[in-house]
């Protein structure tokens, strides 16, 4: 088994009960599903961090690196 050499980061934050919520849901479908299916997905690894706060991003960081981020929020700050 070969490792993935492209390490992506989803982080979704939306409140609960926000009617935008489903929205990030259906954004990080289309996410893996582009990656799924594209020539090199099998080279991809998708990490996501649902329902992120700074403090999961710091851990994160601390012990992955991933080569891209994409941050999906929907809501009020």
């Amino acid at each position: 088994m070969t490792h993935p050499s492209v390490i992506c980061l989803i982080l979704a934050a939306a409140p609960a009960l926000h009617h935008a919520a489903p929205r990030v849901l259906e954004e990080h479908r289309e996410v893996q599903q582009s990656i799924t299916f594209s020539r090199y997905g099998h080279a991809v690894r998708l990490d996501v961090l649902p329902a992120a706060r700074w403090e999961d991003l710091v851990q994160y960081l601390a012990v992955t690196t991933p080569l891209a981020l994409h941050f999906a929020g929907r809501g009020t700050p």
